[in-house]
């Protein structure tokens, strides 16, 4: 067996960046343009602060920043209306056994 890691970009639209900028400007007076390290746990809190997730889908939430800079937050989403990609990956095997999963950010189990 064989363990596989798969990192899977996505391009947003200019108005979701310029909604999770407007935030992170208003919190630290910078662009994100600016960063130098942003985390997928930043990248979270910021959507959340911003009410849209990267796709353009509407979340509700909460932020919370401690004295000492750390994060937390939780976010809710109508799944039924959202709209995100759902990833495919097949794998073939030497003897030619096929095994395909699908994924996506929001659904966790195979479907």
């Amino acid at each position: 067996s064989r363990l596989v890691y798969i990192k899977t970009g996505i391009i947003i639209d200019e108005n979701i960046y310029l909604k999770i900028n407007d935030v992170y400007k208003q919190e630290t007076g910078r662009n994100l343009s600016h960063v130098k390290k942003f985390t997928y746990k930043d990248l979270q809190y910021y959507t959340v602060k911003a009410r849209i997730d990267i796709y353009g889908n509407s979340i509700e939430g909460e932020t919370n920043q401690n004295s000492l800079g750390e994060k937390s937050f939780f976010s809710s989403i109508e799944l039924e209306n959202a709209v995100y990609p759902i990833f495919s990956l097949t794998f073939k095997s030497a003897k030619g056994n096929y095994f395909t999963h699908q994924y996506s950010e929001y659904k966790m189990n195979n479907f």
